[in-house]
């Protein structure tokens, strides 16, 4: 198991660091938006992106050249790190005759999960993640461009994680994934963007699962609130669930299931439910009462909620 060491930052770290950078850019793995001006630096330095021979190159101007174009304007990029942080087995001395390549990942901050071997590296913008014994499991690019960011959540236990990507024109995208420490896998269990998302896997999950993941499962499909029961006295989601999908009413709390001014503003919402609601309830109060006429004189039969198509609506105690 390698162990992230502490380093204070010198001369010869910032020219690993640039290095680092301008690989992982070369290779796509940083984040949209952000951009390094080659053709200035091989005017004032000819051949040194090939080389990488640091005599007589000035490592501030090199950092000058990276920058992060937005959309309205063009940040500089500064790298005022004080300290510096890597994997390794051991602490490595810094000379001049250090392999630049073999280096390990300079990196400046970092979050460890409480409940596995997963640790996050972020790296201006884009999200590295690595197990204790350094390997790279995946990564993820935030949109600098427009104003974005890339964020990782350990929050939850038994080895599930939540990627956050947001940014102004695209908005919030989330993904949940189950990491498996035995066989070192990363599995997603799917996006709230993605309607192929499993989220029968909620009745598994529940316990541990963030509530804006249910919530997003309920607006999806509304009958996902029956792999939630933690859930079901929970206003808010249970009324996303009927608003999406009528027979959710029959997957909440009895409490809310019995509740007059719980059915009324559901009903608002969809007034299918009123096919559902408790038919002695409806006989003690005049509103339902009314609300389900409502429901009777607009529904047709195709529309009725699977567990009470073909019943006789007219037949009915009150």
């Amino acid at each position: 198991m390698k162990t992230i060491h502490k380093i204070a930052s010198n001369k010869k770290l910032l020219q690993i660091h640039f290095c680092q950078i301008y690989q992982n850019y070369k290779l796509g793995n940083m984040s949209f938006g952000l951009e390094i001006d080659e053709m200035n630096i091989e005017k004032i330095f000819p051949g040194f992106l090939e080389t990488f021979d640091f005599k007589n190159v000035d490592i501030d101007f090199l950092f000058g050249q990276i920058r992060i174009d937005r959309r309205w304007t063009s940040d500089s990029f500064s790298c005022g790190h004080k300290d510096f942080y890597y994997f390794s087995d051991n602490e490595l001395e810094i000379n001049e005759d250090i392999n630049l390549e073999n280096f390990p990942l300079l990196f400046y901050k970092y979050k460890k999960s409480p409940f596995n071997d997963l640790i996050s590296i972020n790296f201006y913008g884009s999200i590295f993640l690595y197990n204790h014994d350094g390997e790279l499991l995946n990564s993820w690019n935030a949109n600098l461009y427009d104003d974005g960011y890339c964020n990782i959540d350990f929050k939850f236990s038994e080895g599930l994680l939540e990627i956050i990507i947001d940014d102004e024109n695209n908005g919030d995208y989330r993904e949940v994934f189950k990491y498996s420490k035995d066989d070192k896998t990363l599995k997603s269990l799917g996006n709230t963007d993605d309607e192929t998302y499993p989220f029968e896997e909620l009745d598994l999950l529940y316990k541990i699962i963030d509530r804006n993941i249910v919530l997003a499962a309920v607006e999806n499909n509304g009958l996902n609130l029956q792999y939630a029961p933690a859930f079901i006295a929970d206003k808010e989601i249970v009324l996303k669930a009927i608003k999406e999908n009528a027979e959710a009413f029959i997957y909440c709390s009895g409490t809310l299931s019995n509740d007059e001014e719980f059915i009324i503003e559901a009903s608002k919402l969809n007034i299918k439910i009123m096919g559902l609601v408790n038919n002695n309830l409806i006989a003690k109060h005049k509103i339902l009462q009314d609300l389900h006429d409502e429901f009777k004189m607009n529904i047709n039969d195709d529309d009725l909620p699977f567990s009470i198509k073909g019943m006789d609506l007219d037949n009915l105690p009150f």
